[in-house]
């Protein structure tokens, strides 16, 4: 049997040509897969991030190469515990490698961030999440441009600057903030038990110093140093605060008065903060000018239990007091003086107890034309939450003025909200006294009805207070003076005063033109006296005058009595002379005289 004949073998050209093809068509398949790479990439990229927490993704530009990824590009949104937070990245570029897996670091050329804070009450479905500290897998970010805005219950919080952030040896990360305004640098702890926080200025000096430690264990720490006025004056300006909370008013009165002293405080816990101890302290050339011990509890719920002490001189207390002065206050300067306090606070929600007690010794104070000199003023208040509180003051020199004088100003008093009881209020002036008569009273129903007693006042410088060098007088006085008193004004009706011992008053006029009644009270020397008392709010006054008496010159010294009344507006009482009207024809019908006749004038004489 014949063996089947062998087929020959393919040419080995013929395979060649399809090995040839095949590789070629692989090529351009290569080359189209590698042209598009990036839209391809970019597909995945898109489709992988559909399964990640964040939402409304965009993403263009994306470039890369063996060592370094770049995007044009990306955006997204992401719910957080904290709220709903928008996220915009620009000119990112990342360098990485393969071997191990990893990125080296991160740079972006703009990072636009925008949260809205919504507190754990208002975002039920986070406030319940737990943060698991742990360290997080980030590389180094460098962002050249950070728009950082915060929308919260108090306004918007807002950052423009650079940032970076990156993880430090031995296993901590570091955040640095820096702006026009400030540069603020954060270590933190990858396990989140210890923080350091420094801020400074744009010239490098430190504004505040806050470390924390033992976050999460028995032994917790927190402390705080840095200058007031710094301090201050950065809380009421910084843009990272919202406008709600920056403090207002005192921080500038801070900044002025107490910018050069020191603060400090500490705070340690024992149980995660939940009940801490503290203590504040504000100190200027190593003198203590306050500090305060708390014990503060948040569980189970806020909490605080307060004593402190205060050491300043009483233009320091005065200008930081003045923006809750009235206006008509804040224009007073103080020269002299020490104030002590002490106080005790206990708070807790609607609840707040204490007591305080405040020593001013040897104030000297400027208001308007008024000076008040050696003063001693004690004000005790035995229970803030009651709003009760006395007053004692004791005001050795009151000068008013004008060379007017007063000493031994004392008063007494006693607030209990909301009557006002004064038990004392005596100045020795005019030789003599005036007293407030005690009375209880609402201080907050205007007007308020008082009296003012006055005893044993000395005439001559009673009259002499009144610049009218043309008359002058001796003898006592005493009387009552019903007061009115509403916001920036004051009412005098029906006052009364009578003399207490005889006198003598003297009233040179420089027109008297032989008028008997001016020539009576050149020396009037009078028996009785009686006057009474009327002003207006807006400056009108009333006085109704009785003398009795006699001029040993004028009639023989035949007994006179003269009924004045006058009128007019402060301060031109006397100016415009004492005695108006035809007085004469009165005095001269008493003694059972005619009056003279008018005498007839010259031709041409007026």
């Amino acid at each position: 049997m014949k063996p089947a004949p062998v087929s020959p073998p393919a040419s080995k050209p013929a395979k060649r040509y399809r090995w040839l093809f095949l590789l070629a068509l692989l090529a351009i398949l290569g080359a189209a897969i590698w042209s598009l790479r990036f839209q391809i990439s970019e597909r995945l990229l898109m489709r992988a991030l559909q399964f990640s927490p964040l939402a409304a993704t965009e993403l263009s530009g994306l470039q890369f190469d063996a060592g370094r990824v770049q995007l044009a590009r990306f955006g997204f949104a992401l719910e957080t515990a904290a709220g709903p937070l928008q996220v915009t990245l620009e000119n990112v570029a990342a360098d990485y490698r393969l071997e191990p897996l990893g990125v080296d670091a991160v740079d972006i050329g703009r990072a636009t961030l925008k949260l809205d804070y919504r507190p754990a009450a208002d975002n039920p479905a986070k406030a319940g999440e737990d943060a698991k500290p742990g360290r997080l897998p980030l590389p180094p970010v460098r962002i050249a441009q950070l728009d950082l805005q915060i929308a919260t219950p108090w306004g918007n919080s807002n950052f423009n600057g650079s940032a970076q952030f990156g993880l430090t040896p031995p296993a901590a990360y570091r955040l640095n903030l820096e702006d026009s305004r400030q540069s603020l640098t954060l270590h933190l702890a990858a396990d989140m038990s210890n923080f350091d926080l420094a801020l400074a200025g744009t010239n490098g000096a430190r504004i505040l110093a806050l470390d924390g430690s033992g976050f999460g264990s028995a032994a917790g720490k927190l402390s705080l140093r840095g200058k007031l006025g710094d301090i201050a004056a950065w809380l009421a300006s910084t843009p990272l605060l919202p406008a709600k909370l920056r403090p207002a008013g005192a921080p500038t009165a801070l900044a002025a008065q107490l910018g050069n002293s020191r603060l400090n405080l500490d705070l340690h816990s024992s149980d995660d903060f939940g009940h801490s101890q503290g203590h504040l302290s504000l100190a200027r050339d190593k003198n203590i000018l306050a500090e305060a011990s708390a014990a503060v509890s948040l569980l189970p719920q806020p909490a605080a239990d307060v004593t402190g002490r205060l050491a300043l001189t009483a233009g320091e207390a005065f200008d930081l007091a003045k923006p809750w002065l009235p206006e008509t206050a804040r224009n007073w300067s103080v020269a002299s003086g020490q104030i002590a306090a002490t106080w005790q606070i206990y708070w807790q929600a609607q609840l707040k107890r204490g007591k305080a007690d405040i020593n001013v010794s040897d104030l000297a104070l400027t208001a308007g034309p008024a000076r008040l000199l050696h003063s001693d003023i004690h004000v005790a208040v035995p229970d803030l939450g009651a709003g009760s509180g006395e007053l004692s003051a004791r005001i050795r020199t009151l000068e008013l003025g004008d060379g007017l004088n007063g000493r031994d100003l004392e008063i007494d008093a006693a607030y209990r909200e909301p009557e006002l009881n004064l038990k004392r209020a005596r100045l020795a002036i005019f030789g003599g006294e005036l007293e407030l008569a005690p009375a209880t009273f609402d201080i907050g129903q205007m007007p308020l009805a008082l009296t003012l007693q006055a005893r044993q006042i000395d005439l001559a410088q009673l009259l002499a207070s009144l610049h009218h060098p043309q008359l002058s007088g001796t003898g006592s006085v005493d009387g009552e003076l019903p007061l009115t008193l509403a916001t920036g004004s004051i009412e005098l009706q029906n006052g009364t005063l009578f003399g207490t011992r005889p006198g003598t008053l003297r009233y040179l006029s420089p027109a008297d033109d032989g008028n008997l009644a001016f020539q009576a009270l050149r020396n009037l020397v009078y028996h009785r006296l009686q006057a009474q008392l009327n002003y207006q709010p807006n400056g009108d006054y009333r006085i109704g005058l009785r003398l009795e008496g006699h001029n040993p010159e004028v009639l023989s010294g035949h007994p006179l009595a003269f009924n004045l009344n006058i009128s007019g507006q402060l301060p031109e009482l006397l100016r415009r002379g004492l005695v108006a009207g035809n007085f004469e024809r009165a005095i001269l019908e008493q003694v059972g005289q005619p009056p003279a006749e008018p005498k007839a004038q010259p031709a041409g004489k007026p």
